[in-house]
């Protein structure tokens, strides 16, 4: 992918397409530059064309193939030189973010790209190369900083854009406060956060009388495969809260959502140190990377409230 100012020159009879691209004539007039923002193929010696009144294009052209005197005519250019209407941060600012691509929104975190690419080509190689934001989300930030372009500091500036964003998801929903009736409304309010982590991490969702999400809550993050959780932390996090009743959410970073011997421990003490309390504990649900494992489904939930601790 290359971000370059194409020189416009007329079109010739019969010349063939080398494929449709994003353009703009910020000039308007014959002999102006042109910007494309996508896959463009041309040799040294075989410059490109610009022909009005493409069928697939942005603005009013497409890049068409024809072998003219003068050598290669396509250069790159970084962003700072392209026409102050075609700029990520400056059609953000003018049309709104929800305009720009999602290789845009990231070319505007990482600010600058590497030799020889802009920071938009350094986007678009990122979402290709991880698979898209859920991929440089659990991307190793020291695996990153390997790629061409990437230090610390942008790897940064990545990671606590998507924690961000992250945040902001679980600000909304808490705010709209749902109502948990299954393992399902579960998922849907907690996959956002916890799919895709590298680490282990515990949440508590916090419940008024009539199940209504009042907040959410770390209990803890731990390495690859587990993490410390301890009932009084949670019973004390739900007091705190004035919760009538909680449920407990990690995720499994290897993708597999069956409980462990340790996790059937764990829940059995917490459901019966809610009780105890007087705060409900209504399920423990796992999160697997495409399914989920609910205690309270399994009717698990209530066989551990009849049954007295071992030991």
């Amino acid at each position: 992918m290359s971000n370059v100012l194409v020189r416009q020159i007329p079109s010739r009879p019969g010349a063939a397409c080398a494929g449709p691209s994003r353009a703009k004539n910020p000039t308007g007039a014959a002999g102006g530059f042109l910007l494309f923002s996508a896959p463009i193929w041309w040799s040294p010696g075989h410059p490109v064309c610009w022909q009005p009144g493409g069928p697939q294009h942005r603005g009013n052209g497409v890049l068409c193939g024809g072998a003219l005197p003068g050598g290669d005519i396509l250069t790159r250019y970084a962003i700072r030189d392209w026409p102050e209407g075609e700029r990520p941060r400056e059609r953000l600012i003018s049309e709104g973010a929800r305009r720009l691509t999602t290789a845009e929104l990231l070319a505007i975190v990482l600010r600058t790209g590497a030799r020889g690419q802009s920071a938009v080509d350094l986007a678009l190689a990122l979402l290709r190369d991880w698979e898209g934001l859920a991929g440089l989300e659990a991307a190793d930030p020291h695996t990153l900083t390997e790629t061409k372009g990437l230090g610390p500091a942008k790897v940064a500036q990545i990671k606590a854009a998507l924690e961000l964003g992250r945040r902001l998801l679980a600000a909304v929903e808490e705010e709209a406060r749902p109502r948990i009736t299954s393992s399902k409304d579960v998922v849907e309010l907690m996959a956002p956060r916890l799919r895709g982590l590298q680490v282990e991490r515990c949440e508590l969702i916090l419940l008024n009388g009539g199940n209504e999400v009042v907040g959410s809550r770390m209990l803890s993050e731990g390495s690859l495969t587990e993490s410390a959780v301890y009932p009084r932390d949670m019973m004390q996090l739900a007091n705190r809260h004035h919760a009538a009743a909680v449920i407990l959410v990690h995720n499994h970073p290897s993708g597999n959502a069956q409980p462990s011997a340790s996790d059937r421990a764990l829940t059995q003490e917490l459901v019966l140190a809610g009780e105890l309390l007087r705060i409900r504990m209504l399920d423990h649900v796992i999160l697997g990377r495409r399914d989920h494992f609910s205690f309270a489904d399994r009717g698990l939930i209530e066989e551990y409230r009849r049954r007295p601790v071992a030991g």
